[in-house]
């Protein structure tokens, strides 16, 4: 092997590192969760931590599509779509529970920032994510990119609820959010 070729692939593994802490670094700010500490096998670990919701069935599903607004995003979050009323079906003291699917492309974000995303449902911060949001974008330079994740809310009272749906960035100055979809499923134990 050439001293030329080692050194291409020296500062080939650099570049994957460099890359590698980059993104470790990002994921354990706000908004990108961390890391669980505990000792157990990974299988352990994510079972002790998962919140599963078996057995559900359909009830009712909302959809949104906005193929024509752009959002100028900065650190402050702004609502993605108009808020949605939806319906939880059942007789009193029964719960629901609503499945709420964000799609965006989010671009001209910098390399080192990320769009987030938040769902309240019922007034109440939705999961994934920390007490902030979720992290649902990785750097979207010049060329948009499209992110998805489902937020998931047991135990919502009968009735009607508002469901919303917010972008910010983490470190700004300036994105944006084009193309998006909203789908909210209402789904009884």
């Amino acid at each position: 092997m050439s001293v030329r070729d080692t050194l291409v692939r020296s500062i080939s593994l650099i570049a994957v590192i460099l890359m590698m802490a980059a993104t470790i670094s990002a994921q354990n700010r706000s908004g990108g969760g961390a890391p669980p500490s505990a000792n157990g096998a990974p299988s352990d670990i994510i079972a002790a931590l998962e919140a599963a919701s078996p057995n559900r069935v359909l009830q009712r599903t909302y959809f949104k599509t906005e193929n024509t607004g752009f959002i100028n995003l900065t650190t402050t979050f702004v609502n993605a779509f108009t808020d949605t009323v939806v319906n939880c079906p059942g007789a009193a003291g029964t719960t629901c529970t609503v499945a709420v699917t964000v799609s965006s492309q989010f671009g001209q974000i910098s390399g080192t920032d990320v769009a987030r995303a938040r769902v309240f449902v019922n007034g109440t911060l939705t999961p994934p994510g920390d007490s902030c949001c979720l992290n649902l974008s990785r750097n979207a330079g010049v060329a948009p990119q499209t992110n998805t994740m489902t937020f998931v809310k047991t135990g919502v009272p009968v009735g009607n609820r508002v469901v919303r749906v917010q972008f910010a960035l983490r470190d700004g100055p300036t994105g944006y959010a084009d193309f998006r979809t909203l789908e909210i499923r209402v789904l009884k134990p």
